[in-house]
């Protein structure tokens, strides 16, 4: 799980600024531990620079945003906007082996699973759950693969995203209780 340094979203006391290359470093070698090996990919990696094009964008947002309101954003609106850029740049891609004349031999055999169509928005919107303090684990599927789709086929805003973020925090916050 990301640091309570790199979760906190007071860019001005903290300086995200300095601390991206602390996000880039961990989202690029956590990357194959924590989410690769997790969900069972095989054949991806992480492209270090869109990454770091996704975090740039994602720190001008945030920047903007505070200076445009004068405050701070919600935690929803840090996890909104990463999770936004993440899904826009898509920084993960999948490594095909052997020559480029084998591409259509390699396409034709099931190696193309649903589960990778949406790698990027399953990877975007697992590091919004940690931006904002929760456990991927803790969404049902349903949840996981609804906010997929609408991340790869809808046009979707931060602004939206950060209600919908809201939104699902609290009914898994109401469903903590319920268990307890």
């Amino acid at each position: 799980m990301l640091s309570s340094k790199l979760l906190s979203t007071n860019r001005v006391v903290l300086g995200i600024e300095g601390d991206i290359r602390q996000w880039l470093t961990y989202i690029c070698l956590n990357f194959k531990n924590d989410f690769v090996v997790t969900h069972g990919y095989a054949d991806v990696d992480i492209d270090p620079k869109k990454v770091h094009i996704a975090l740039r964008s994602w720190v001008d947002d945030l920047d903007r945003y505070s200076l445009y309101h004068r405050l701070d954003p919600s935690p929803y609106k840090v996890a909104a906007h990463l999770v936004s850029w993440v899904s826009k740049v898509k920084p993960i891609f999948r490594l095909l082996p052997g020559a480029a004349s084998n591409y259509l031999e390699y396409c034709s055999d099931k190696v193309f699973e649903d589960k990778y169509d949406w790698i990027n928005e399953a990877f975007a919107l697992e590091l919004g759950l940690h931006v904002m303090g929760r456990n991927p684990a803790d969404v049902d599927d349903e949840t996981m693969t609804s906010f997929m789709y609408l991340l790869c086929f809808r046009d979707v805003n931060p602004k939206h995203l950060s209600l919908t973020l809201e939104q699902l925090d609290k009914r898994l916050a109401a469903e903590e209780r319920l268990r307890q």
